[in-house]
C-alpha cells in the first residue's frame, strides 16, 4: 500500500509539472501570435493612412493645375478631411486570425498642411514644373535661332498650331460631357442635376408655412420644434446640392471659355501660313473643321442664367440658416409676431421657384459637328482682359494679396535696381570666400532661371498680353507691385531707359566715330560758351544726351513690339548727332535683337527672388478669383496632408488573464504624404 501511494502521488506530481509547462508554451503560443497579429495589424493600417492621404490629394484643384501646372487640395472644395480620411481607415477586411476587425478604431485626426502661398513651398513646385518644361522651350528656340526648323517651318508651325486646338478640343470634349450631366443629368428624367431642382423641390416633404401659426406652436411640445428643425436641415442640405450643381457648371463653362480662347489664338497664329489662304489644301480644312467646332465649346449663354439661379440658391440658404439660429430659442416666435412672419416668409422662400431657370441645353462637341451655321447655339462675347493704362486693381482685392499682406515695398525708384536679386551669384560673395560650394550656388542660379522662365510661361504683358488674364499687364505687375496698372508701366518704362541709356553709353564710348563727333560738338559748345574752356566736359554731356535720346528711341520701338540688340553695331543705331535737335533718325533692322518680353526677363533677374514669388502668387490669385468668380486664395491651397489614427488593440494573450489587460493600451499610426513625394 505504501509502495501504491508513493507511486500515486510522484504521478501527480508529474502531471502538474506537465500542465505547468503546457500552459506556459500555450501562453508563449498565444503571445507569438498577438505579434504577428499586431505586427500585421500595422502594416496594413499603415498602408491605409498612406491610401486615405494619398486619396485626399488627388482631389487637387484641377483648373489651377490646368492653368498654372500647380498641385494643391482646395480647402473650400475638399469637404471634410477627417470624414474621407476616416472612410480609409475604419474599414477592415481578414480573416481568421487577421481579422482586423478585431482592432477597433478610437480616435483619428487628419489635417491639411504646407499651403501654397508659403514662398519655399511655391518656388518648390515652380522649380519642378520647370525642370522638365525649360530645357524643351529652350531646345526649341535654340533650333529656331540655328535655323534648323526653318524653310517649311511656316508649315510645320501652323499644323502644330491646329494639332495642339485640337488636343485642347479633347480636353473640352471630356469637360463638356461633365457639363452635360451636371446640367441635363445621366438619363431622361434624372432629378440630380440642374434642370432636375424644380421636379426634386416638388418631391420633396414640404414645411408648410401655413400650418404654423402662433397657435399651432404653442400648442407643440419640444419634438414638434424638433421635426422642424430636422426639415429645416434637409431641405438646406437639398439647397446646397443644388447649389454646389450650379457652382460646378459655371466654373466648367468659364474653363471652356479659356479654352475656346486659346483655340482661337492658334487658329490666329495656324491663318498666318501661306497654306492656310488656299481652298482644298488640308492645312485649310483642318482650319475651317477646328474653327466650326470651337464656336460649340464657347457657348457660354446659360452663364448668366446659372449665376441667377446660383445667387437664388445661396440666398435661400441663408434665409434656412436664419431660421434655424431662430429655433434656437422658439419662444421668442411666440410673442413676437414679426419675428414669426419673417420665419414663415423665410421658409415660403426656400420652398418657391420663382425666377428659378431649369431648362438648360448643352451640344457636346459631336452632336454640334453636324450642325449647320445657323443650328449653333448663341455664343456670348469672350471674356474681356482689362488693357486700360489706366486700370486700377480694387482695394478690397489688393490689400489682400499675398505681397501686400507680407508688406513688400513696391518699385518707387525705377532707376534703383536691386541687384542683389542675384541671390545665387550674390551669396557667392556675402560670405567673403570663394571656397563655398559652387554646385549649390549654380543650383540655385539655375532655379532662379526656372522661376524667370515660369514667368514667361504663364503671363503676360502690355506687348504680348495673354487671353484670360484679369489685366494685360502681368509681367509689368510682378516688377512693380502697384494697385496701378499705370504706374507699373511707367516703373518698367524707367528701368528699361536706364538699362538702355547705360548700354547706349557703352557703345558710344566704344565707336571711335561717335566719341569724335561727340568731341567736336564738346569743343564747340566750349568755345561758345566759356571760351573753350571745359571741352571734354561738354562732349560727356553730348555723349549721356545722345544716349539718352538713343534709348528713348529704343523704348519705344520695343513697345511697338520691336527689338533691340542688347550690344548695338554701327548699324543697328538710330539717331543722328543731330537727330539731337532735328529727331532724324535711320530705319535699321528691327527684328534682329531682343523684344520688350525679353528685356522684362532680363529685368526678372535683377528682382529679388521673394518679391518674384509673393508677386506671382498675387497674380494667380486674381486671375483664379477673375475667372471663378468668388475670392481665390492660395493660402487655403494645401500641398500636403498628415494623418493619424489610434486603434485599440485584441490580446489573446491578455485576455486570458484579464487581471493583466490594460484598457488605456492603443496601436498608433500616423502618415504624412506631400506632392512630389
Amino acid at each position: 500500500m505504501k509502495q501504491l501511494s508513493r507511486l500515486q502521488n510522484r504521478k501527480a506530481s508529474v502531471t502538474a509539472f506537465v500542465a505547468i509547462v503546457l500552459a506556459s508554451v500555450c501562453l508563449l503560443n498565444c503571445v507569438l501570435l498577438d505579434l504577428s497579429r499586431v505586427l500585421s495589424f500595422r502594416r496594413y493600417a499603415q498602408s491605409r493612412v498612406h491610401l486615405a492621404c494619398d486619396s485626399i490629394l488627388a482631389s487637387f484643384d484641377s483648373l489651377l493645375a490646368a492653368k498654372y501646372g500647380l498641385y494643391g487640395v482646395n480647402r473650400v472644395g475638399a469637404g471634410d478631411v477627417e470624414e474621407t480620411f476616416g472612410t480609409y481607415i475604419g474599414a477592415w477586411g481578414g480573416s481568421g486570425f487577421l481579422d482586423f476587425k478585431e482592432f477597433p478604431l478610437i480616435r483619428k485626426d487628419a489635417r491639411l498642411v504646407a499651403p501654397l502661398s508659403e514662398r519655399q513651398i511655391l518656388r518648390s513646385q515652380i522649380v519642378d514644373q520647370m525642370r522638365i518644361r525649360t530645357p524643351v522651350r529652350g531646345g526649341k528656340w535654340l533650333l529656331e535661332q540655328l535655323g534648323v526648323i526653318e524653310g517649311s517651318e511656316e508649315l510645320g508651325r501652323s499644323t502644330l498650331y491646329v494639332a495642339q486646338g485640337d488636343e485642347l478640343l479633347q480636353q473640352a470634349d471630356g469637360k463638356l460631357r461633365r457639363l452635360k450631366e451636371l446640367i441635363e443629368g445621366m438619363f431622361q428624367g434624372d432629378t440630380a442635376c440642374v434642370n432636375g431642382y424644380v421636379k426634386a423641390l416638388w418631391l420633396y416633404i414640404e414645411l408648410e408655412p401655413a400650418i404654423l401659426s402662433v397657435a399651432t406652436l404653442s400648442g407643440k411640445d419640444q419634438n414638434f420644434v424638433d421635426q422642424i428643425i430636422t426639415e429645416h436641415r434637409q431641405l438646406r442640405v437639398l439647397l446646397t446640392t443644388y447649389y454646389d450643381l450650379h457652382r460646378e457648371s459655371i466654373v466648367l463653362i468659364r474653363e471652356l471659355r479659356l479654352i475656346a480662347d486659346e483655340i482661337r489664338s492658334l487658329i490666329e497664329e495656324a491663318q498666318r501660313c501661306s497654306e492656310a489662304t488656299k481652298e482644298g489644301t488640308a492645312l485649310y480644312e483642318m482650319i475651317q473643321a477646328l474653327n466650326g467646332k470651337v464656336s460649340t465649346i464657347s457657348n457660354t449663354a446659360n452663364l448668366s442664367r446659372l449665376e441667377q439661379n446660383a445667387n437664388l440658391l445661396f440666398e435661400k440658404i441663408q434665409g434656412l440658416d436664419a431660421n434655424l439660429k431662430a429655433l434656437e430659442n422658439p419662444s421668442v416666435l411666440l410673442v413676437d409676431a414679426d419675428s414669426l412672419k419673417y420665419f414663415l416668409d423665410r421658409i415660403g422662400y426656400a420652398l418657391s421657384t420663382n425666377d428659378i431657370w431649369d431648362r438648360f441645353a448643352v451640344f457636346t462637341i459631336r452632336e454640334s459637328s453636324d450642325l449647320g451655321t445657323s443650328e449653333v447655339p448663341p455664343v456670348e462675347g469672350s471674356l474681356d482682359t482689362k488693357a486700360q493704362d489706366d486700370f486700377e486693381i480694387p482695394a478690397k482685392l489688393y490689400h489682400t494679396l499675398p505681397s501686400v499682406e507680407a508688406k513688400l515695398q513696391q518699385k518707387s525708384n525705377s532707376f534703383l535696381i536691386d541687384f542683389s536679386g542675384l541671390d545665387a551669384l550674390w551669396a557667392m560673395f556675402k560670405g567673403g570666400s570663394f571656397h563655398m560650394d559652387i554646385s549649390s550656388v549654380m543650383t540655385l542660379a539655375y532655379e532662379e532661371f526656372l522661376i524667370n522662365d515660369y514667368v514667361l510661361c504663364y503671363f503676360g504683358n502690355a506687348v504680348h498680353p495673354r487671353s484670360g488674364a484679369y489685366f494685360q499687364s502681368e509681367m509689368e505687375y510682378i516688377l512693380g507691385g502697384h494697385a496701378s496698372i499705370e504706374d507699373n508701366l511707367k516703373v518698367v518704362k524707367e528701368r528699361l531707359l536706364f538699362l538702355r541709356f547705360v548700354l547706349n553709353l557703352s557703345h558710344i564710348l566704344t565707336d571711335r566715330e561717335k566719341c569724335t563727333l561727340a568731341e567736336e560738338m564738346g569743343c564747340a559748345i566750349a568755345t561758345a560758351i566759356s571760351g573753350g574752356v571745359g571741352g571734354s566736359f561738354y562732349a560727356v554731356l553730348v555723349m549721356c544726351a545722345w544716349s539718352a535720346t538713343e534709348s528713348y528711341k529704343d523704348v519705344a520701338l520695343l513697345q511697338e513690339g520691336k527689338c533691340i540688340p542688347i550690344l548695338k553695331q554701327q548699324a543697328d543705331w538710330h539717331t543722328s548727332i543731330d537727330g539731337l535737335v532735328s529727331k532724324e533718325n535711320r530705319q535699321p533692322d528691327d527684328k534682329k535683337g531682343l523684344s520688350y518680353t525679353e528685356y522684362l526677363l532680363l529685368l526678372l533677374s535683377l528682382e529679388s527672388t521673394t518679391t518674384k514669388l509673393y508677386r506671382i502668387a498675387d497674380m494667380i490669385e486674381m486671375n483664379m478669383t477673375h475667372q471663378t468668380g468668388l475670392r481665390y486664395r492660395l493660402g487655403a491651397v494645401y500641398t500636403g496632408v498628415q494623418g493619424s489614427a489610434a486603434y485599440r488593440p485584441s490580446y489573446i494573450a491578455l485576455d486570458l488573464l484579464h487581471v493583466f489587460k490594460d484598457e488605456d493600451d492603443e496601436i498608433y499610426i500616423e502618415g504624412a504624404q506631400h506632392y512630389g513625394t
